[in-house]
């Protein structure tokens, strides 16, 4: 039988599931380089900043899922060049972690759109709940959240933590009040430690790769070239840290609070953002 909190789950997951998308960035092979959460807001998209870093993408998927999380009803594809002609100045977010792009109403049609709370406070013991783009499963997942602290970043900013499974992919998600329905946070899995170590030892590989190509060829041990061998060395190290990377699982994500998305929405302004409404539907 099922419980009252087992339907309510489900009804907002009916409510809310079709304003989130992923976002993935694909590389000259077809490799899959990023993937990240985005939902809709308006005719605007919400997501990580991490969108900034892909200079060497191709294409970008946009994906809308159905109620099962897995079949795709929407699909926007863009080649990375399109995307970035969509973006506003990364400077125009003052490094604050999340970006946002428009995107024409009838592209968006079918899409729902997500309400930010107004008046919801991240008070310690609050129900939540994420709904996320799954980087190895491709698809939507929902998540149970519970409200754990509020802390402050090295820049001011202020961040909710919650206790619940966060995984690669859910940078740029929503932290949705379980009573009210309403965004509170966007989940940003670069405040956690492993993110953080992860992206240093790919910067150091990469520094390493660079300096190393100068002065491949100029030396040789017995016919080999011990400098390709060090650049193959390097190259396993990056391959295993991104495999260990999407495999990660961690049982409590941060979330950058929702006033400074709405502050931001405000000083931008227009017709296209309903802050206050109920959520839009096409």
């Amino acid at each position: 039988m099922e419980t009252n909190l087992s339907i309510m789950y489900q009804k907002h997951w009916q409510d809310c599931h079709k304003a989130v998308c992923s976002i993935i960035f694909y590389g000259k092979t077809g490799s899959k380089l990023l993937g990240v959460t985005g939902f809709r807001v308006g005719n605007r998209v919400v997501t990580d900043d991490l969108i900034y870093s892909l200079q060497d993408a191709i294409q970008v998927k946009i994906r809308f899922y159905e109620e099962d999380g897995n079949k795709v009803f929407k699909e926007i594809i863009l080649s990375y060049n399109e995307f970035q002609a969509i973006l506003p100045e990364r400077s125009d977010f003052e490094n604050m972690g999340f970006a946002y792009f428009s995107l024409p109403q009838e592209i968006l049609a079918g899409t729902t759109s997500l309400e930010l709370c107004n008046k919801c406070n991240s008070v310690i013991g609050k129900e939540a709940f994420t709904i996320s783009y799954q980087y190895d499963q491709n698809g939507l997942a929902m998540k149970s959240a519970l409200v754990s602290s509020n802390f402050f970043n090295d820049r001011g900013l202020s961040y909710i933590q919650f206790d619940g499974t966060v995984r690669p992919g859910t940078s740029g998600s929503p932290l949705i009040d379980f009573d009210e329905g309403k965004v509170i946070g966007i989940v940003a899995n670069k405040e956690l430690h492993i993110v953080k170590t992860y992206r240093e030892i790919l910067k150091n590989v990469d520094n390493n790769l660079s300096i190393l190509e100068k002065v491949k060829g100029k030396w040789f041990i017995e016919d080999v070239d011990p400098i390709q061998v060090l650049i193959v060395n390097q190259n396993q190290i990056k391959h295993l840290s991104k495999e260990f990377f999407s495999n990660f699982a961690v049982k409590a994500g941060y979330a950058l609070e929702v006033n400074h998305l709405r502050e931001q929405l405000e000083n931008y302004s227009d017709s296209d953002i309903e802050l206050d409404q109920e959520p839009l539907a096409d």
